[in-house]
């Protein structure tokens, strides 16, 4: 291919390496003359004979000329320049342009082999982050359940500073006639499932990643039967078997770590999740979280023979009771109806998708399936329960 000499420079920037220079290199310039390519600085110049003269690609990407001689090894030029290659000079020199042929060739095979590196991790990546979430699941059975149970653990400590514990035997003696049957139920034994009642007016509910359960007094007073508290602690304990917490952690990390993690270094993910106690109890799932937690805990309860529809039937009146402050919003400020008051329904949005999956798999259950009756007298566990509560709680009056 002919080259217009016109766009080849007189001299090339570059740089060389000589015992002359100060500290044996320095940057100038490249040019050539009629038997010689030659360097020039203002720490020193030399010369190189193009008789013989080698030519090499090499730095980073293949992206550097080099110009080396035999007869002299401790001197070498480079350039960064491309245009080298089509000096007049080395065009006319036979053994010159088969070394420049080489050079060529080396440059498209790194490209070629960089190209298909990139292709490749870009591929990789890409298929990482559509498989996001079975990677995620794959990732976090590889985190030991007992760091789970000693985190959790630890942040029960800390959230019980601001909390009030409410410790009564006869309550916890109630409140175990509806969780040891849904207990002995599941056939996951790993986690040691630890049910708290803590004095707080917000309907809520939530467990940690271990095990500990918590459930708050509003959440005990609202509902109506003990079904319905089974059903709450069904969906919860889902949380901690799935392992929901940690995987969401992993989701926020990045793709980086759970890709290092997925390859058996989980030191990082380890870190990751000691760092992020706070997240996980101020977390919100998914939607695809919730409905697997609504799933396992349908089938949990199922196990344990509990009507499974109490968990509609609290979801439900979550819902209802939302829409009922949204309303009231409208017209008043948020303190004057308790913003916050329905922690549970912000934290667990009860979608109509949602209820209507879950009235779907009652419908579909026999119709002459035998479901348990709790040994528990419901309103006097609720009466028990406001006598041990601080601020006075009035028995909501019932609609007619």
């Amino acid at each position: 291919m002919m080259v217009d000499e016109r766009l080849i420079p007189a001299a090339f920037e570059g740089g060389a390496f000589h015992p002359m220079l100060p500290a044996g290199r320095s940057s100038g310039e490249v040019s050539f003359g009629i038997e010689s390519i030659r360097f020039h600085s203002e720490h020193g110049n030399f010369e190189l004979p193009l008789d013989r003269l080698l030519i090499e690609a090499g730095g980073a990407s293949e992206r550097l000329i080099f110009f080396k001689h035999g007869d002299h090894p401790q001197a070498v030029m480079h350039t960064p320049d491309r245009r080298v290659l089509d000096h007049p000079l080395l065009l006319q020199n036979a053994g010159l342009i088969r070394q420049r042929s080489r050079v060529e060739r080396t440059r498209r095979v790194g490209r070629m082999v960089m190209s298909g590196v990139l292709s490749g991790l870009v591929f990789a990546l890409a298929m990482l982050y559509v498989c996001r979430d079975p990677i995620v699941k794959t990732v976090a059975r590889g985190v030991p359940v007992d760091l789970e149970i000693r985190m959790g653990d630890q942040l029960f400590k800390q959230m019980m500073i601001s909390e009030r514990l409410i410790t009564d035997k006869q309550i916890s003696a109630q409140l175990a006639k509806i969780t040891e049957p849904l207990v002995e139920g599941i056939s996951d034994k790993r986690y040691p499932l630890k049910f708290h009642v803590v004095e707080n007016a917000t309907i809520n509910a939530f467990a940690m990643p271990g095990g500990n359960v918590i459930l708050h007094s509003g959440l005990l007073l609202a509902a109506e039967t003990p079904e319905e508290v089974a059903g709450v602690l069904a969906h919860e304990i889902a949380h901690v078997k799935q392992r929901h917490g940690i995987r969401g952690v992993l989701s926020s990390a990045g793709l980086f770590l759970i890709a290092q993690s997925l390859l058996g270094d989980v030191t990082g993910l380890v870190a990751v999740i000691t760092d992020n106690g706070s997240f996980l109890l101020s977390r919100r799932f998914s939607r695809d979280f919730e409905r697997e937690a609504d799933g396992h805990g349908w089938d949990y309860l199922l196990a344990a023979d509990i009507r499974p529809d109490g968990m509609i039937r609290f979801f439900q009146r979550m819902q209802e009771e939302e829409r009922k402050v949204h309303e009231k919003l409208k017209e008043v400020t948020p303190v004057d109806v308790g913003e916050g008051a329905l922690q549970f329904a912000s934290t667990h949005p009860a979608t109509q998708e949602r209820i209507d999956a879950l009235q779907q798999k009652w419908k579909n259950l026999p119709t002459d399936q035998k479901f348990r009756t709790f040994d528990l007298n419901f309103t006097d566990f609720q009466n028990r329960l406001r006598t041990n509560l601080h601020t006075n709680v009035q028995e909501p009056d019932k609609e007619e």
